[in-house]
């Protein structure tokens, strides 16, 4: 298989003896592949910090599809990592990759405590070389890791809201909000995603479709059993024959492909401008023709301020980027887009 320029210039970077490269490349374009190709030399040994089971599962069928042998790579999440510590320091991993890389500060402060201990891990273990990948790269978290682990940086690429992808911001009243979502939904001809806030809330969305629309759940709650069933359908079902969409919270779909999704829908705003983006990015993968619309209103800020409280200095900033992103004029949305990404 041809690899495309951006694949070519981070393969010669991580090909030094030792080096950092910060990569910045979009949905779907193939990041996976530099390390399929890398996989390939018996004299690596590449360790996979991933964010999800599901992503961990894909990625394990895409290395051995490239005929790259299991004792070569070592997918694990960050949890996994920091307790199998001692193992990781006796195999001496020659790369350690970090896929969406965006999850350290976005995950790290609020509900998984491993990303904020990741820097950390990383520094003590030594590894000539790290991968950091995200479509969403934040320039904060480049001065992050750079402090924590100095040596040779190389940062690669620049964010972009997909060419193909056509996003709409539709502001309005809390009490419109669930028929409109509803109208919206239904009137698709194809599947897409319907991302809510809440497990609750993903409950009463699949509750409102019931009769009208096929419609999978899909949250944290869920067993591993379920949310494997939910992968296993989706994958089966063809682009041109897919009837079902899902509703979920935001961490579904990350990093995945699944090409049948023509669009997604946000019933409320995140958390911050990243979060958003990355809803947006599961849909338009590969350069696919895809539509993404938020649905905002004055309440979800009250509410994500008052989540966040007064504990999170960073949160409470990336809150505020978010609302000045949404109500202000195009340019105003493409300069904070450079302020906030690589």
């Amino acid at each position: 298989m041809e690899l495309y320029t951006f694949q070519r210039e981070a393969l010669s970077v991580l090909r030094e003896p030792k080096v950092n490269l910060a990569l910045t490349a979009p949905t779907g374009s193939g990041k996976g592949r530099i390390l399929e190709v890398l996989g390939a030399d018996p004299r690596e040994r590449i360790l996979v910090l991933t964010p999800l089971l599901a992503l961990a599962r894909q990625q394990r069928l895409r290395f051995a599809s490239a005929g790259v042998p299991a004792e070569r790579v070592r997918i694990l999440s960050p949890e996994s990592a920091l307790l199998q510590e001692r193992r990781i320091r006796e195999w001496r991993p020659t790369l350690v990759a970090v896929d969406e890389a965006h999850c350290v500060p976005e995950w790290g402060e609020r509900f998984r405590p491993a990303y904020a201990r990741l820097l950390a891990f990383l520094a003590s273990l030594g590894c000539p070389r790290t991968l950091w990948m995200s479509a969403t790269f934040p320039r904060s978290l480049l001065s992050e890791i750079e402090a924590a682990l100095p040596g040779s940086w190389t940062t690669q690429g620049s964010f972009r809201i997909s060419p193909s992808l056509r996003p709409t911001y539709v502001r309005l009243s809390p009490t419109e909000r669930l028929e409109r979502v509803r109208e919206a939904v239904a009137g698709e001809p194809r599947p897409g995603l319907l991302f809510v806030g809440t497990r609750r809330d993903v409950c009463r969305y699949r509750d409102l479709f019931s009769g009208i629309r096929p419609v999978l759940p899909y949250h944290a709650g869920l067993s591993d059993e379920e949310r494997r069933g939910v992968e296993a359908r989706l994958s089966r079902e063809s682009v041109g024959e897919a009837e079902t969409s899902v509703i979920a919270t935001n961490a579904f779909g990350m990093g995945m492909d699944f090409p049948q999704f023509a669009w997604a829908k946000i019933a409320q705003a995140p958390y911050s401008l990243l979060a958003l983006m990355q809803a947006f990015g599961r849909v338009g993968r590969g350069g696919r023709k895809g539509e993404a619309t938020l649905y905002w209103a004055e309440d979800d800020f009250r509410f994500g301020g008052l989540l966040i409280g007064s504990h999170s200095t960073r949160a409470a900033d990336a809150l505020a980027d978010l609302r000045r992103y949404l109500e202000g004029s195009e340019s105003d949305r493409r300069r904070i887009e450079a302020e906030t990404f690589l």
